[in-house]
């Protein structure tokens, strides 16, 4: 997942291919709300903050929240051996805490 996410954000060498078929995903298909727009697998939220692209979910027993700012190059992997929790709030905050100035 780490990989993943480095490959996400531009930090590893990639094929032209899968760069283009990576920027595929997270570009927006349906607008949510006013903040935030559905990619394909990928949920973007913007507004005040930077702009962060997530994706959140999991099973019965485990849960999982992945996310980037790409204007920053930072990026947050949380998993949990637990499931129905809720990681991606306070994946969020730890991230947008980290990117503050």
């Amino acid at each position: 997942m780490a990989v993943f996410l480095a490959a996400n954000l531009g930090e590893l060498p990639t094929q032209s291919t899968l760069h283009e078929a990576m920027a595929l995903a997270q570009r927006s298909v349906v607008n949510i709300s006013e903040r935030n727009l559905q990619a394909l697998a990928w949920e973007t939220t913007f507004g005040n903050e930077p702009t962060i692209i997530e994706k959140y979910g999991g099973l019965n027993n485990a849960s999982a929240y992945i996310a980037m700012m790409p204007s920053r190059k930072l990026g947050i992997m949380i998993l949990a051996n637990r499931g129905n929790l809720n990681p991606n709030e306070v994946g969020r905050r730890i991230l947008l805490e980290i990117a503050s100035p």
